[in-house]
């Protein structure tokens, strides 16, 4: 689960973002069941959210 959402974070963030940024991001239980495309799009869904899409 970590390396996914790790890896969900990489290619989300990161070309938004930039390496300068540190990222908290608490999973819930249902992380464990989504598959690969239902994480990509939340972790976008999330940058959305912020404001830095």
């Amino acid at each position: 689960m970590k390396r996914r959402l790790r890896e969900a974070v990489r290619l989300e963030l990161f070309p938004r973002l930039g390496p300068r940024w540190d990222i908290v991001i608490n999973p819930r239980k249902a992380l464990y069941d989504a598959d690969w495309q239902t994480i990509l799009r939340e972790v976008s869904r999330l940058v959305a959210r912020c404001g830095n899409s």
